[in-house]
């Protein structure tokens, strides 16, 4: 099929299929049970049997994405949606949407491309359930014979319920590494040890972009030392990026330092370095040629994948972490 949504798969496309697709179910009172359904697929409505009319949509009112404003048993109701398709939430604006719109009965955020362990707990945090690709195509079910409709769900089939299927299933039980040219797959693996060290370390911090030529990388924050060259903080975090050898995790040694503290972060960097190589040795882990370029962000060692695979190195992170962390925070003999 020819889909038209594989040419316009922006927020903005999403947003006005729902604005279409809810409408449909105000036309015909044939319409009900799959308005019922859908509705309660998406946690609007308390049951799959609830009467579901009066729907008015409305897009970019007080720049939300979408508002939804039905009745439900003939209760007046209403629901706010922020969707994405790739893109993560920015500054305050979840809190913001809500507060302009108060007495809603929901708040929903709903992205297509993979949600991360931080995007997810912030958006809970501010009140929104999440919705991911999965429950969307679940709840829009099978439209009778509808042309639009069909290729809606082809496009959430394609282009993100078949790739995150491959990332979850295939990505570490076959060290497909590859994928890491797909920022998703990088996602997973960090968003996964977040979510796993969550309650265990007490400062944490997810990140994902891009490099000047395109490819992604993706970091998380795992131990912090405040003031640890004047007024400069020092951080620790892994890092899934590409060189050389190709993709990698590699934990780095980062502070916002001039040439002033480089001899002090540099003795610090050694320590670092003789702790973490003889814990990745511990547990068999292949370490890879580090690179000694740089004063603010440093290399304390690096895991090739071609050299290490996925199967091996994801189940050990959360230990790993949890041991750096310890020796780092508990270490009083920083330069």
């Amino acid at each position: 099929m020819n889909n038209i949504f594989l040419y316009s798969p922006k927020e903005l496309t999403t947003d006005a299929f729902l604005a279409w697709y809810v409408k449909e179910f105000d036309r015909t009172t044939a319409s009900q049970k799959l308005a019922s359904e859908f509705f309660y697929g998406l946690g609007l409505c308390d049951s799959a049997n609830d009467l579901i009319c009066d729907i008015h949509v409305s897009k970019q009112e007080k720049n939300t994405d979408l508002i939804i404003r039905y009745s439900v048993n003939g209760q007046k109701t209403q629901a706010l949606f922020e969707n994405k398709t790739y893109t993560s939430t920015h500054s305050d604006q979840l809190k913001r949407y809500s507060e302009n719109f108060p007495d809603f009965h929901y708040y929903k955020y709903m992205k297509l491309g993979y949600i991360n362990f931080a995007e997810k707990k912030h958006a809970k945090d501010s009140g929104y359930d999440v919705i991911d690709v999965c429950q969307l195509r679940s709840a829009l079910g099978n439209y009778p014979s509808n042309l639009i409709a069909d290729q809606y769900r082809e496009f959430l089939e394609i282009q993100f319920i078949k790739v995150q299927n491959e990332i979850r299933n295939d990505l570490i039980k076959d060290n497909k590494y590859q994928l890491f040219e797909n920022s998703e797959a990088q996602q997973y693996i960090l968003s996964t040890l977040h979510e796993n060290i969550d309650q265990q370390i007490p400062y944490l911090y997810f990140k994902h972009s891009a490099n000047s030529g395109g490819t992604p990388w993706t970091e998380l924050d795992i131990a912090k030392r405040e003031n640890a060259y004047g007024d400069k903080t020092e951080y620790l975090f892994w890092r899934i990026d590409k060189r050389g050898k190709g993709y990698y995790l590699r934990l780095n040694q980062y502070s916002y330092i001039d040439a002033q503290y480089w001899p002090q972060k540099e003795k610090n960097l050694r320590i670092l370095r003789d702790f973490v190589s003889s814990l990745f040795k511990k547990h068999g882990l292949a370490i890879g040629q580090i690179s000694n370029r740089g004063i603010k962000e440093t290399e304390i060692a690096i895991l090739f994948f071609v050299d290490n695979h996925l199967s091996k190195i994801t189940p050990l992170l959360p230990l790993l972490s949890q041991d750096i962390f310890d020796f780092y925070s508990s270490f009083n003999k920083w330069v």
